[in-house]
């Protein structure tokens, strides 16, 4: 084989299929949260929030949901990769959803003058007339709070229209919590958290079998069970260390990849920058966050009522204050990335994230 011949051809496949590009058709899991989001469009629900920590596959599964709803011609549908900034880039938004043709041009060019952020809910409606709108927003944690707030009000008096925000957390816990008039009308609120073990083989064969490969080869059995633990079945996670393996096989010239490949593998060090970034992290923390952290890594998902039972509260006024303080703590390093958690029946459990796991027992 040629030195420089891309290590995928090995294999028989077409193309490396682990890179990170967004690849709907390849969608796999979260089946109860996708099929919840469609009903709430096809219900006419205002306003729908779609949650989940980084590398959860949030942009992927809004584009999967994005293929669904294009394929009916009554729906008219934007997906913005990022909210705008200014109440300008808001009325140009919903321009470029109803003004398309010549004939919605020469519309445009008479009424420019006339449109403004107080008359644009009234434009639209009358253009779009009974076809339904749906207006996604990726990474909506980084959204000013007057854009929101406009949104909501433009949205509330459009017929048939539908506004998904997309994001960390962190939105319902900071943004949201200051916008009552926009928290009230979240109708729907869906949070993804990881892959199970057998949806991440799935997304593992899909991708190899996308490319022409068969099931999951070269991986054995034992290695997609390691590369679950290790990447707790985030899917962005997944493929990365997929990825890295496919190269580290090529380096060594092996036709499979079993646990042997993870004797001292440290995943996506470059070169210890990752260490750096979460040494950064980790330097910020105060002692009762840095011993929150600690506790919760050395387990399999912890409430925060666990934590009260097994950390020193003797600094709070009661249980009840502690457990107020403990929560806090939480939401802020899981804004921090430190930390995600995942339902279980009526509460959450909190868990760290398999990059910090790695380097608090490396420390």
């Amino acid at each position: 084989m040629n030195e420089l011949e891309a290590p995928y051809k090995r294999y028989g496949w077409r193309e490396n299929p682990f890179t990170l590009e967004i690849k709907p058709e390849l969608f796999v899991g979260y089946h109860q949260q996708i099929n919840m989001i469609l009903s709430s469009i096809r219900e006419n629900q205002k306003h729908l929030l779609l949650l989940g920590p980084t590398g959860a596959g949030k942009t992927t599964t809004l584009f999967w949901i994005k293929s669904q709803i294009e394929r009916d011609n009554n729906v008219l549908m934007v997906y913005l990769p990022k909210p705008p900034t200014k109440e300008q880039q808001i009325i140009d938004i919903f321009k470029s959803i109803v003004d398309t043709g010549v004939f919605g041009r020469i519309y445009n060019g008479l009424f420019r003058k006339d449109l403004s952020i107080y008359t644009v809910s009234d434009y639209v409606s009358k253009r779009i007339r009974n076809k339904k709108l749906v207006l996604i927003i990726d990474e909506a944690h980084e959204t000013r709070m007057n854009i929101l707030e406009w949104f909501r009000t433009i949205i509330d008096q459009i017929p048939g229209a539908t506004l998904l925000l997309s994001g960390l957390p962190k939105l319902k816990d900071e943004q949201l919590s200051s916008l009552e008039t926009l928290k009230q009308r979240i109708m729907n609120m869906v949070e993804l958290d990881s892959l199970d073990k057998n949806e991440t083989f799935q997304l593992i064969k899909k991708r190899v079998e996308s490319v022409g490969g068969k099931g999951v080869e070269p991986f054995t059995i034992e290695a997609v069970n390691k590369i679950y633990e290790i990447t707790a079945g985030f899917p962005r996670e997944t493929l990365k260390l997929c990825n890295s393996l496919i190269y580290r096989a090529f380096q060594q010239n092996s036709e499979i990849i079993d646990l042997s490949f993870f004797d001292d593998f440290e995943e996506d060090k470059e070169e210890g920058k990752i260490s750096v970034e979460i040494k950064d992290k980790m330097d910020m923390l105060t002692d009762k966050q840095r011993e929150i952290l600690i506790f919760v890594s050395k387990k399999e998902g912890v409430t925060p009522n666990d934590i009260v039972e097994n950390v020193d509260i003797s600094v709070y006024k009661s249980k009840i204050h502690a457990i107020r303080a403990i929560n806090n703590i939480l939401k802020r390093m899981e804004g921090s990335e430190l930390v995600y958690r995942k339902r279980s029946g009526r509460s959450y459990k909190y868990y760290v994230f398999p990059k910090i796991k790695s380097f608090l027992v490396d420390a």
